[in-house]
């Protein structure tokens, strides 16, 4: 009894040992509603930023704050610090636009089934004519193949400056095709062709309540 009660602490730590290993194994479910209100990113990231000929210019260098919570409730993206950077990384003044993608984490079994998806996005960029459109894009797996496929539509009509837009767009998914990743593609006006007026201004875009449409 007295081996016992001397190294009964080596219990307590395998127990806490195996729960760590338990807890690694079985993250947390992907949420069948990004909601944003548990004050965190839920996983989602930004990739790009592309131009008009699709070449993509290093996002990593970019600073992670472009992207995070808003007070708990939302997904904030701040494209008004593109203007900081994209001019260092010789981001080409004939190009119309800049585009992003915000990409979700790994999906799991509660995205099954899904035909669309719908966002709750709002345009806070500072001025109000500025142009600003977004396109959703779901990756799959399906035949042994990754896909990723655009919303039926092209991109969606400019967004209402200051106003929260429903966007829902529909998506050619096969039965049985199982989602991975969704994909947010945003895209803004640059510049103006042969002008050197940069056209990107102070604000952000808001992201909220991103779900599945069966």
């Amino acid at each position: 009894m007295k081996f016992i009660a001397k190294f009964w602490w080596i219990g307590v730590i395998s127990v806490i040992a195996l729960g760590a290993v338990v807890f690694l194994y079985n993250p947390k479910p992907t949420p069948a509603v990004f909601d944003f209100n548990d004050g965190t990113t839920q996983g989602w990231t930004f990739v790009g930023v592309y131009d008009d000929a699709g070449k993509q210019y290093n996002g990593t260098a970019f600073p992670p704050s472009m992207l995070m919570n808003f007070q708990g409730k939302q997904l904030v993206f701040f494209p008004n610090q593109l203007g900081l950077y994209l001019g260092q990384k010789g981001f080409p003044n004939t190009s119309k636009y800049w585009r992003v993608d915000l990409v979700s984490p790994n999906l799991g079994p509660a995205w099954s089934g899904l035909k669309g998806i719908e966002a709750s996005v709002r345009d806070q960029i500072g001025m109000s004519n500025n142009v600003l459109e977004i396109k959703p894009f779901v990756v799959y797996a399906a035949d042994g193949k990754t896909v990723t496929v655009p919303a039926e539509a092209a991109f969606a009509p400019t967004l209402p400056h200051d106003k929260v837009t429903l966007v829902n767009a529909k998506m050619k998914i096969p039965s049985g095709a199982k989602p991975m990743k969704i994909l947010l593609r945003i895209r803004g006006k640059w510049a103006t062709p042969g002008s050197s007026v940069i056209e990107l201004y102070e604000g952000q875009v808001y992201v909220d309540d991103v779900t599945k449409i069966l």
